[in-house]
């Protein structure tokens, strides 16, 4: 079993030059990453979506989001990444439809979601309603590739050379640590991520508890649907390891993306963060005050 290290820089992420430095200023400026000596499979960029909320075109209200996101154009981006980056894992944390979505719009997009290519969907409340009230829908839903945490709690999935597995939500922390430590003992994963819909903050079960809480978890991907992160939290765990938390908020405004890069042995060794809003100059960030 490959074992497990800190991230090469100790303590604070957030001290570090990573997240010091300003955002990058397009794709191709990720070369220098991509061709670390940490590359050639052992490269791994993690794209998350979640309450795309069948919004296919820019906000259109007066809001502070007027103008962002659209699942439209978060699809081409995710193409171009794709493009350059070759170990793409791409996943969503529910509610990519809304929940009265005209027949045209929704065959729409389900038609972007399959071609931009998830490797896991979260079925959330918007998609469960889908499946309960239209048999059409539910027969073109089935087709993506969803983690059911009901039936199926946990998904390893194999990126070049990074072994990585995939928590579905779940209520309890006990229950998603009993996961983790499973993917980490019996499956060997390098690289654990959990899909939470724990919520930020404000419960008695949050991202930041399970975080403190566990021990083998390395990314919490959460969908506070009014939480626009533009860069992710970075937690520790009970053995004072980095557990990197990150929540994109709604209607496909921000793209969420982690860049890793693991040594032969399958250790971490690098870590980018790039949250990238959509319908702004290059997708660089913008303050949002709504």
């Amino acid at each position: 079993m490959k074992s497990r290290r800190q991230f090469i820089r100790q303590g604070s992420l957030a001290a570090t030059a990573l997240l010091a430095i300003k955002p990058f200023e397009g794709i191709a400026q990720y070369n220098r990453f991509l061709n670390s000596p940490f590359s050639a499979g052992n490269h791994l960029t993690i794209l998350h979506t979640s309450h795309i909320n069948g919004q296919l075109l820019p906000v259109a209200d007066s809001s502070a989001y007027a103008g962002l996101g659209g699942f439209k154009q978060t699809a081409k981006l995710i193409d171009a990444i794709k493009s350059v980056s070759t170990n793409t894992l791409l996943l969503d944390n529910g509610n990519f439809i809304s929940p009265n979505q005209e027949s045209g719009s929704f065959e729409s997009m389900v038609a972007l979601i399959k071609n931009a290519g998830y490797d896991l969907m979260i079925a959330g409340n918007n998609e469960k309603l889908a499946i309960e009230t239209a048999a059409e829908q539910k027969g073109q839903l089935s087709k993506l590739p969803n983690l059911d945490q009901s039936t199926q709690p946990y998904q390893v999935l194999q990126k070049g050379n990074i072994r990585i597995g995939i928590i579905a939500p779940a209520d309890s922390i006990a229950t998603i640590n009993r996961f983790a430590s499973r993917l980490h003992h019996l499956e060997n994963c390098q690289l654990i991520i959990a899909l939470s819909t724990l919520g930020f903050e404000n419960n008695q079960s949050n991202d930041q508890i399970l975080a403190a809480q566990s021990e083998y978890i390395d990314i919490i991907i959460g969908n506070d649907a009014n939480r626009f992160m533009k860069t992710p939290v970075v937690a520790q765990n009970k053995n004072k390891k980095e557990v990197v938390i990150n929540h994109i908020g709604k209607s496909g405004i921000v793209l969420g993306r982690i860049d890793i890069a693991f040594d032969e042995k399958g250790n971490k060794k690098e870590l980018v963060f790039d949250n990238l809003m959509i319908g702004t100059a290059k997708n660089r960030w913008k303050k949002i005050t709504a």
